[in-house]
């Protein structure tokens, strides 16, 4: 199985009017890591920018001004993942991973579309976090929080620099295959399958909604009547 255990922090909470500024992420081939990268994107849109966003990732406008272009920065993104999938198959492609994953992915969907690039080599499964942690809620194996902070500290899983997406995404991805060892050594064999089969929404749904997505980029990109690429 390939995976891509994928973070983004991003200049507010709408795909729509806000922007990636980093991503990073942990290119995963049968258990193996094989590729670790973090990306830093200039916004699109700088008028839109939150002030808590920026509270929470603790960057500057005066450091995102230095970032690359969208437009470069998600063609690196690309060229990294299109070394481990073979382009040309459809059926081949990295199944990212993530806590609450939506979310990053919706940004990815929409900054794909920023950077007119539509060769988009990830797949429409998911592997969440989230829904083996509220599979522990369930089974009463967990009551705390769902925050990734609150995850680390129940599994004894260090983080690093809260909010940089690099040390969020190592953490996540151990702490998901701590989860997968308890349920392993409760033998709680149907947990583990459901948790890795589980996507966090359906593939009809997820095509619909990122549709949406694009269309209102585009529309606002219009309207604003802005050039993206200086």
């Amino acid at each position: 199985m390939k995976k891509l255990w994928i973070d983004t922090e991003t200049t507010g909470l709408s795909p729509i009017i806000n922007d990636v500024v980093q991503v990073a992420g942990i290119i995963e081939i049968n258990h193996q890591t094989v590729e670790t990268f973090s990306i830093y994107s200039r916004p699109v849109d700088f008028i839109n920018i939150s002030p808590k966003a920026l509270a929470v990732n603790g960057l500057t406008i005066e450091q995102m001004k230095g970032f690359a272009p969208a437009e470069l920065a998600y063609n690196q993104f690309n060229k990294i993942l299109s070394k481990y999938v073979d382009i040309n198959n459809q059926y081949d492609r990295l199944i990212p991973c993530g806590h609450c994953v939506g979310f990053d992915m919706d940004f990815i969907s929409a900054w794909s579309t920023k950077a007119e690039n539509d060769n988009f080599l990830l797949h429409h499964n998911r592997l969440d976090l989230m829904s083996l942690v509220l599979t522990c809620k369930d089974l009463n194996i967990y009551s705390g929080h769902t925050t990734l902070t609150a995850i680390c500290k129940w599994l004894g899983v260090e983080l690093k620099n809260a909010h940089y997406a690099l040390s969020d995404i190592i953490a996540t991805r151990e702490c998901y295959y701590k989860i997968i060892d308890i349920f392993q050594k409760r033998d709680i064999p149907m947990a583990v399958d459901s948790a890795i089969l589980k996507t966090t929404c359906t593939g009809g749904s997820e095509t619909s909604h990122t549709d949406k997505v694009n269309e209102a980029a585009l529309k606002i990109q219009k309207k604003q009547k802005k050039v993206l690429w200086k």
